[in-house]
């Protein structure tokens, strides 16, 4: 049957069916409940690339899904290199520029899925 649920972070409805697994599956995401019973969402990485405007702006990274919306205009090296990767997997890239202990913990800020 259907059952409701809530976007990780977002308070958007999601309407899905349960796969007989603990999950919520919709048009949107995977909901997975991890060991403390909290949601954790996983996406495809076509789902990830329908996420490429200014406002709603995302990029994976080792497996991982950010949201770089809120971000993206202050990366200290320019904001023309996130923008132009968006709904992309960025891995290669991220460890090219060999980023900081800082900018790690700061992307992790960020995080709103898992990549499936």
């Amino acid at each position: 049957g259907l059952k409701s649920g809530k976007c990780a972070g977002r308070g958007l409805g999601v309407w899905g069916r349960r796969n007989g697994f603990g999950s919520l599956e919709s048009d949107i995401g995977r909901v997975v409940m991890d060991g403390d019973g909290k949601e954790k969402k996983s996406l495809t990485l076509f789902q990830v690339s329908k996420h490429k405007s200014d406002d709603d702006l995302y990029v994976a990274v080792h497996d991982r899904v950010y949201d770089l919306s809120e971000f993206w205009r202050r990366h200290p090296g320019g904001e023309g290199l996130i923008r132009e990767r968006a709904g992309k997997d960025v891995t290669v890239e991220f460890e090219a520029i060999h980023h900081s202990k800082t900018a790690q913990d700061l992307l992790r800020k960020y995080e709103v899925a898992s990549l499936r």
